[in-house]
Formats: C-alpha cells, structure tokens, sequence
C-alpha cells in the first residue's frame, strides 16, 4: 500500500459521522514504568489511622498511602503530604510526616479535646485526597486535665469477685499506689456494682489502703464515687490526724482539713453518688457537690492538709464501697469540674444536671 492511500484511509477513520460531535479523549496516566506521565489520584489515595477512639491525650498513628491512577503505589516523588481534623468536637495534634520511601507518609497524632467524632483529612502537594476519610473519637479522661496526684478506678483493676485488694494500682502516672500487706484489714473487690462497673468493699472495722506518698491538699479537687453502708463516722481518706476529706458523720457530708471543715445535712443515702470537693485555701469559698449539684459552700482554712489512707482517719474506717478516687493537687474551674463529673456519671450512669 503506498503512503497515498494510508493517508486517505487515516483521513477517512478521523473523519467524524454527520450529526455527532468528535470525543476529546483524557490523557491515559501509565504506570510509573512507561515513563514520566504517571498521575496521582487524589481517590486511590488513602487515609488510616491504627485507632479510631482514643482517650485524651493519647496518640495513635496516621497513615498516607500515595496511589496513581491505575491503583498502583506511587514512589516516584517526594510530596509534601498536611493533615488536619474537622467536623466534629474531638480533636489533636500532628507531628511532622516521614517519607517512608515506599509511597506512604506516615505522622502521630496525639489527641486532646474530647467529643464527638471528627473527620481525619490529609492532602497531597495542597490538594486534598478524596478518599473516605477515617472518624476520630476522642474520650476524656481525667489525665486530661493537667495536676491529677492521684486516681484510682476499681474498673481497672485485675480481680475476680470477692477478690482480697492488696494493691489499688494509681493511674495518675505518679505511681502512688495504695496498699495493704496486712491479709485481715485488705479491702474486697466486687463486680458488677452500677452501670456493670466495679468497686471496692471497705468492711467499716479494719480495713483500709495506704498510699505510698502522702498527697498535699493545699489547695485540692477531689473526687470520689461512692457510697456508705453504715451511719458512723466514716472518712473516705485521711491520715493520722485530724484531716478527712469528704466523709459522713452525725448525718452530715463534711469536709474536713487540718484545723476546719464544712458540712452539710444529709441523709445517709443508699445508692452510689458521685462526691466532689474543690477545696480553696482561706479567702475563697470551698465546695461539696453530690452528683453534679452543689450542696455547701464556705471558707475553709486548709493549713497543713495532707492525705495517706484510703477509707482511714485515725482510728476511723469508713464502710462502704469505692469504685473511684480522683485527687488534683489543684483548684479546677467550674467548666473542668463538670468536665470531670461528666465523664463519672456517663461511666457509672450517674445522674446529673
């Protein structure tokens, strides 16, 4: 066939039929081996993070996985990859990314607001990858808030029902663990208290914990979720003199520091409450709160206020059942108080305003 007639069969193919439009074909993206037209496709691309609920202040690892058109994984070029999150109250921070050399990226996150789930979203070179996107969601904890010298939760604790406790392990990174090597006077553990939660069985005449390092309360924001099986006197924690923060006696809540307390009538109830005391020295008015309403208010003089048993002062026992102990060595705000007694009540279904 001579070049005269290819040229009129090419012309004849490239003609368009009457009454129809030519097609535009889109560039066809090759796989990075046919050479230099390799496209990244911001849909192959994607985005994982290892967990998807995190509590605050904890971090989990992100991962960029670059794709090209045809799905393959792209390693041709260094990109510049940025993360951020949205939508929702759950939030964090990013590290800077590694270049894996392998075509994926990968960051930390570390969590910090807490709420609801939040859209974890990355892109490429400023052009968002359009992929779906991973949820984050982000529960409080009280470690989120800055100053906890003490936090004890029965929940944690690896026992069986009925279980002597001779150690209650601290969470607050303190290790102020609370123990008792005496058999007779070791506290019971218990399951399936409130909300399938557990706690701690104190029997009023001889048992109680010790903490490794007594705990300044000057000032103080204590939290306990509990409740009193018997109507003596009875500290929730104490040492060996005259300090018990938050206890019952006489049919009163109190409140007591080294040299003054403030109480409040109150009847010994019969199911658990969450007990808040945010505890000011003198010039400031201290508070108790029972699950989330505030029930006395009074200046408090906190002199040399310190703690070292759990459900002991002096010769007192407290009977009754602890599921959890929170102690800042701090004066929290309003809005971090109800952060905390949020986080209790959803945890042990404890209502509150």
């Amino acid at each position: 066939m001579n070049s005269q007639c290819l040229k009129i069969i090419i012309f004849l193919l490239l003609l368009p039929l009457q009454g129809c439009q030519p097609v535009k074909l889109d560039k066809l993206s090759l796989p990075k081996d046919f050479g230099d037209d390799t496209q990244i496709s911001l849909s192959l691309s994607t985005i994982s993070i290892s967990d998807s609920l995190l509590l605050s202040g904890a971090a989990t690892s992100v991962t960029v996985t670059i794709r090209d058109t045809l799905n393959n994984i792209y390693t041709k070029n260094s990109l510049t990859i940025a993360c951020s999150i949205s939508g929702g109250v759950s939030d964090g921070s990013f590290s800077s990314v590694t270049d894996n050399q392998d075509g994926t990226y990968s960051l930390t996150l570390t969590s910090s607001t807490s709420g609801t789930a939040s859209k974890v979203s990355c892109s490429i070179n400023d052009q968002s990858i359009t992929s779906t996107a991973p949820q984050l969601t982000v529960e409080f904890t009280p470690l989120a808030i800055s100053g906890v010298a003490l936090w004890l939760d029965a929940s944690q604790l690896n026992l069986s029902n009925n279980d002597s406790v001779s150690s209650w392990t601290d969470l607050s990174g303190k290790d102020n663990h609370s123990e008792q090597a005496t058999a007779g006077s070791q506290p019971t553990f218990l399951t399936g208290q409130l909300n399938s939660q557990p706690a701690v069985s104190f029997d009023g005449t001889d048992d109680f914990l010790q903490l490794t390092t007594a705990i300044t309360m000057t000032p103080a924001t204590v939290f306990i979720v509990g409740r009193y099986n018997a109507s003596t006197t009875m500290p929730y924690m104490g040492n060996d003199t005259n300090n018990a923060f938050i206890g019952y006696a006489g049919g009163s809540v109190y409140y007591f520091s080294t040299i003054d307390n403030i109480s409040v009538t109150n009847a010994l109830p019969s199911s658990y409450q969450i007990y808040a005391a945010n505890a000011y020295p003198t010039g400031t008015d201290s508070t108790i709160s029972i699950d989330g309403a505030s029930v006395v208010t009074g200046d408090l003089s906190l002199g040399a206020s310190s703690i070292l048993y759990i459900a002991r002062r002096n010769a007192e026992r407290f009977n009754g059942d602890i599921a959890e102990v929170i102690i800042y060595e701090t004066n929290l705000s309003t809005a971090q108080v109800s952060q905390v007694e949020s986080y209790l009540s959803d945890k042990y279904a404890i209502t509150i305003p």
